[in-house]
């Protein structure tokens, strides 16, 4: 008997504790997705500033002490947008040969050549790797012992025209 009279007040508390969390639980912050974290709004001298942290996120780039209290600085990855790039419009009519290339890249315009062609090749990271302009002329070649195996983008101009296709270096 004397059981069931200690259950029963420990129902009611029970419930009281199990409502507390859900009404604080109302209040919308912004935040970061991270392993933990929090964010708040203080007001100091009168302005309103938002203070956010996260756990997980590898971005100090700097640290203060003070008072006792370390402070690191650092950013907060927002939420990742995906965009669709455009791609180029071929408009110059080429050849390229041999795609995958070991030693020399053959370029030949299948068009009347009108102006200096320019030639550009980058890496996956987008760094030039080549850069030349030719005089008018249907054939060019491109040395490309000096390039480590892998994707390049091929680009060239003449005038308003465009070209862009991807090559694989052996």
């Amino acid at each position: 008997m004397i059981m069931i009279k200690n259950l029963i007040w420990l129902i009611p508390l029970g419930l009281i504790l199990l409502a507390t969390p859900s009404a604080q639980a109302q209040n919308i912050h912004r935040s970061t997705l991270g392993s933990n974290g929090t964010s708040t709004e203080v007001i100091l001298k009168g302005k309103t500033y938002h203070v956010s942290q996260s756990i997980g996120q590898a971005s100090v780039i700097g640290t203060v002490s003070s008072s006792g209290y370390v402070v690191g600085q650092g950013f907060q990855q927002s939420s990742l947008h995906v965009a669709k790039i455009n791609e180029s419009i071929n408009d110059l009519d080429v050849a390229i040969y041999p795609n995958p290339v070991i030693t020399t890249l053959n370029i030949r315009i299948n068009e009347e050549v009108l102006s200096r062609v320019d030639v550009f090749l980058y890496d996956m990271a987008g760094v030039t790797k080549h850069n030349d302009s030719y005089e008018s002329s249907q054939t060019y070649q491109v040395d490309m012992t000096v390039l480590k195996t892998g994707i390049y983008i091929l680009r060239l101009r003449m005038g308003e025209k465009n070209f862009t296709t991807q090559l694989i270096k052996k």
